[in-house]
């Protein structure tokens, strides 16, 4: 349906094909960002936080399809603090969270809309792509710092989603537009809800009620509790775990997990990491073993072999197999052969994976179709589909026409054939 919205807008005459193709990348780039980030129609996410004893810890199960996650480190410059971020690779300029060498973290989190009124008034963020929290991480030591320059801009940005911010003094507040709700207690957590709002949607939450439960029992604050708690929240299926994160704000080390696997860790200290300068790591590529494989081949793609012009149409193959993980941590991508692809997409079903696709041009397509697992092995491609495109009808009509008044004598048989 989002593929039909965006051929439609584009479909007037004078957009050449590339342009058209181009747009619509954007297009469905934008789109997509906004979906990701702020959709609340599964279950993504949870962040939980806690400080005692000196020691504050933050966890945070970070839930989607794609595994093309990254880490980006950026030391510090005049006016702006050294800093982590962690995101996906088709979404660069929108971190999903992080944490700054003053100790101060932060993470996004999709919840039901909720309007903005008090903030209208105020000035657009422009910088960053329109991430405030960029800004705050570069300038703020502390909470209540941070909450000093949301109290500065238009917060209609957080209609669709909610930010927890917590700093390494243990203050912790979950920002959601006109909502501010802060820590009230020894822990906060947050998931898809509104705190203030729950009747909105989102709620109950078995991962809140799950999280909150540990965190109230919790007698000694430890990497180990937070690491069961992310264990008994993690997401499986269309949407699994895709990275887990422990913060110890205190200690500035980061405690990464992948792919809901929490029997290997990596430790990052941020103020080491700072010191090596602006770089950034693949996620899936940290935990990739050196025997791993790629999967097999995809089978034959199956689909129509003729079609028209701004027609979607809906292709499909078997899950292939992979010699060393799961079938639901592999991805596959389609090549339309018009230079665009599907993305990386995961199956919805245990046996068959498939993903539409409309084209511009007249001519003949080759579609194939490879896989990838959660560590970044692809496949070899599957044998290519070929469909074709044949002349638009209305240009054959025009033909017709044509012959007709240059030959009126086609008339005679044409009406001869119709009686």
């Amino acid at each position: 349906m989002l593929d039909q919205c965006i051929d439609i807008f584009l479909y007037p005459g004078n957009i050449n094909y590339q342009m058209r193709i181009n747009m619509k990348k954007m297009i469905l780039t934008i789109t997509v960002l906004w979906l990701i980030i702020f959709s609340v129609s599964i279950e993504a996410c949870i962040v939980f936080n806690s400080t005692n004893d000196g020691i504050t810890l933050v966890g945070r199960n970070m839930d989607w399809y794609t595994q093309e996650n990254y880490i980006a480190f950026l030391p510090s410059e005049e006016g702006k603090f050294g800093r982590v971020y962690f995101g996906w690779n088709e979404f660069p300029s929108w971190h999903q969270g992080g944490m700054n060498s003053q100790g101060v973290m932060f993470a996004y989190l999709a919840a039901p809309f909720l309007s903005v009124t008090n903030s209208l008034l105020k000035p657009v963020y422009r910088g960053n792509y329109g991430n405030l929290m960029e800004k705050c991480m570069e300038e703020c030591s502390s909470v209540n710092e941070v909450l000093d320059i949301f109290n500065q801009y238009n917060l209609r940005f957080l209609e669709n989603c909610h930010v927890m911010v917590v700093d390494r003094n243990g203050d912790s507040v979950i920002i959601g537009g006109d909502d501010v709700t802060m820590k009230d207690g020894a822990f906060q957590v947050v998931t898809n809800f509104r705190p203030s709002h729950p009747s909105l949607g989102g709620y109950p939450c078995w991962r809140y009620d799950e999280a909150y439960g540990k965190l109230e029992e919790m007698e000694i604050i430890s990497l180990d509790y937070f690491t069961e708690i992310l264990n008994e929240t993690h997401m499986e299926g269309n949407y699994p775990t895709q990275w887990s994160i422990i913060y110890d704000l205190e200690e500035y080390n980061i405690h990464l997990y992948y792919f809901h696997d929490f029997n290997n860790v990596i430790i990052f200290n941020l103020h080491e990491e700072l010191e090596n300068g602006e770089h950034v790591y693949s996620i899936p590529s940290l935990f990739e073993t050196s025997d791993n494989q790629p999967p097999n081949a995809p089978t034959d793609v199956d689909g129509p072999s003729i079609g028209k012009i701004e027609t979607e149409y809906t292709y499909s193959c078997s899950v292939t197999v992979d010699p060393d993980n799961e079938p639901d941590e592999l991805y596959y991508l389609f090549d339309w052969g018009d230079n665009t692809d599907s993305g990386w997409i995961k199956p919805l079903s245990s046996s068959m994976i498939s993903t539409s696709h409309v084209w511009y041009v007249n001519g003949s397509f080759k579609i194939k179709v490879k896989a990838k697992d959660i560590f970044g092995a692809e496949s070899e491609w599957s044998e290519p589909l070929e469909i074709n495109m044949p002349k638009n009808k209305i240009i054959n009509d025009l033909l017709v026409g044509r012959l007709l008044i240059r030959f009126p004598i086609f008339k005679f048989f044409l009406w001869s054939l119709l009686q």
